[in-house]
């Protein structure tokens, strides 16, 4: 219950914080501080006359609010959004602004709005133990004030300001440009526009909602990495560009020859048997395919900070590795497990920078559920990348399996600068394909001890 009645003043604390900082303009709330200060230092009328000031300022105040409606001003409008952004990069869009009314509209600003994004109160109480809130005293932690702040811009996961409107002819249209910026993966939604303007004395601002519904997909900051050569090369996949075009095989044609027992159907030459009469067989030659796997370990519980760093990179690798005549297979556990090929006709990264923009982490699930899942296509792979958030015996068991078959592996391994004392010791640094990185260390270039 105790819990509660933090959450609800933080959550009411936050609704006045927001409404102050859109409603009354810079002017409004150099008066309001001034009228606050009178009023402490005035509360007593007979040893001084500051109260007087307070009576001047309150009154000004009073007046804007009560003047502030016939300030309203209602505008059409639309959005055009892009459909992918990427997380910490400012992107345009463009708003198209209609006046219906016949009069001329100056000094209007609007903002965007969004759905509500206060955390509920099991998000409140759900995330007490994150990462994050070690780094917190026990009172913060305690109090919660500082996670519920955190959380809701986490939510909302977009940045932006005020802009303010040029005039407005009547029945007249303005065309603005304006840039906002991600602020987490995933799907951002806009719920409307504040079109707003001041009273007469520029104090207080009144605003009209323009329900506007939107939606645009961040997907995960990448950063250069280098393409790591395949030790390998090309291996041959059964069912050829099977995967790549059509149900059945679909390799180059080698040869024609006459139907034996067992030969399949769908290697049957139709055109052939209409021609002689006889059944004739294609011979097709065999394909080879260089296929990459590229493994985002999510089970275990780490700070955002880490986690928001694998992701990053994996999108990356992604990007880097990508090539045209090579199949490339993202694994990983969400919900369920997750399994996507791209390349060679099957499509692009865009694929994988969709499901990395959703990805979140799954203690409950078990590391098994993913070891089994690479485990089963290590002899079809020419090359494996991995993407490792924590480090303990189950991993290392794995990675030495992999290794085992003699599939060449990169392990990129991220995590805290001080890992905790109960952590496994890493591999040494003469382990081939093994790289340490740190969280913030992708932005700098890719350095990772190998």
């Amino acid at each position: 219950m105790f819990h509660k009645l933090l959450w609800r003043g933080a959550g009411r604390l936050s609704t006045w914080s927001h409404w102050f900082s859109r409603s009354l303009t810079p002017m409004g709330k150099g008066v309001t501080t001034a009228a606050f200060v009178a009023a402490v230092f005035g509360i007593n009328t007979e040893l001084s006359l500051v109260y007087q000031v307070f009576s001047l300022l309150f009154s000004l105040l009073l007046f804007s609010i009560l003047s502030a409606r016939s300030s309203r001003v209602i505008l059409e409008a639309a959005r055009i959004l892009p459909d992918q952004v990427w997380v910490g990069q400012p992107f345009d869009y463009e708003l198209l602004l209609l006046n219906p009314s016949g009069v001329p509209q100056q000094d209007v600003v609007i903002f965007e709005q969004f759905p509500d994004p206060r955390p509920g109160f099991d998000q409140f109480m759900r995330t007490r133990n994150d990462p994050e809130e070690r780094m917190h005293n026990f009172y913060d932690r305690w109090v919660g004030f500082h996670r519920f702040v955190r959380l809701t811009r986490k939510n909302q996961g977009i940045r932006n300001e005020m802009h303010a409107l040029g005039p407005i002819a009547p029945h007249g249209e303005l065309r603005v440009r304006l840039r906002a910026t991600a602020t987490r993966r995933g799907v951002i939604h806009f719920s409307g526009l504040l079109i707003g303007r001041a009273d007469p004395l520029g104090l207080l601002r009144s605003f009209h909602h323009c329900p506007l519904p939107g939606r645009v997909l961040a997907v995960p900051r990448c950063h250069p990495v280098p393409h790591f050569e395949d030790p390998r090369g090309r291996k041959h996949v059964p069912g050829g560009l099977t995967l790549a075009a059509a149900v059945g095989e679909h390799n180059e044609i080698a040869a024609l020859r006459s139907y034996r027992a067992g030969d399949r159907l769908h290697a049957i030459h139709w055109p052939g048997l209409a021609k002689t009469g006889k059944l004739v067989v294609v011979e097709r030659l065999e394909e080879f395919f260089t296929r990459h796997a590229l493994v985002l370990d999510t089970l275990a519980s780490v700070s955002d900070a880490v986690f928001e760093e694998a992701v990053s990179l994996t999108a990356s690798l992604a990007l880097a590795q990508g090539h045209p005549d090579t199949l490339l297979e993202f694994m990983f556990v969400g919900p369920e497990v997750f399994r996507c090929t791209t390349g060679r006709g099957l499509g692009d990264h865009r694929r994988i920078l969709e499901l990395l923009a959703s990805v979140q982490p799954q203690v409950a699930q078990p590391f098994a559920t993913l070891a089994q899942l690479v485990v089963s296509q290590a002899p079809r792979l020419s090359a494996l990348f991995v993407v490792l958030i924590h480090w303990d015996r189950d991993r290392e068991l794995w990675l030495h399996a992999l290794r085992a078959q003699g599939i060449p592996l990169r392990v990129f391994l991220i995590q805290e600068q001080l890992p905790s004392p109960s952590s496994m010791a890493l591999p040494g640094k003469g382990v081939p394909g093994f790289h340490l990185l740190h969280p913030g260390m992708l932005r700098h270039g890719f350095k990772g001890t190998s």
